[in-house]
């Protein structure tokens, strides 16, 4: 009989969003992937450090992971999407899901890397990705849980982006 457990989980979504929520307020740097200094999907690969190699680039990223659909959509998991009249080869942008319609992002030159509110009708969605071997386990942190509850009730009652460290 053949073996139809899946592999075991080689990262965990808690720590990945952990360590992601640690560039808050960095600057955004075209290129950069290392603590204070990243892009969009230079903060998914300084977040996943070696835990997952899934590449540097949001393409790459796109092609390294699983594709979901938007209801399937959990804390971890990533939104790639193409802003219109964007050059750049799609995906051009790639943004973590935090649940509760919130995303993690590195927006572009001048921003910082911040929480925000997400709705999928305000660009162009080329699709939803899960890491592969992800175990997703952020109702199991009571503290992550609670930051991100502290953040969404930020953003929700001042409808700001949040930028702070904690």
């Amino acid at each position: 009989m053949a073996n139809t457990l899946a592999p075991p989980a080689t990262a965990s979504a808690s720590k990945f969003l952990t360590d992601a929520l640690a560039n808050l307020g960095s600057a955004y740097a075209w290129g950069g992937d290392t603590a204070g200094h990243v892009d969009c999907s230079g903060l998914v690969a300084e977040a996943l450090g070696s835990s997952a190699n899934i590449g540097r680039t949001s393409e790459q990223q796109f092609a390294g992971t699983q594709r979901i659909g938007q209801g399937q959509l959990q804390p971890g998991d990533l939104i790639f999407e193409q802003w219109p009249g964007d050059p750049q080869a799609s995906p051009g942008h790639v943004v973590i899901y935090l649940g509760k319609g919130m995303v993690l992002e590195s927006p572009s030159t001048g921003g910082v890397v911040q929480v925000r509110s997400w709705n999928a009708n305000e660009t162009k969605i080329v699709g939803y990705g899960r890491v592969p071997n992800m175990a997703q386990n952020v109702a199991a942190d009571p503290a992550l849980t609670q930051r991100l509850a502290t953040i969404t009730q930020h953003v929700a009652s001042t409808g700001q982006a949040y930028t702070q460290s904690m």
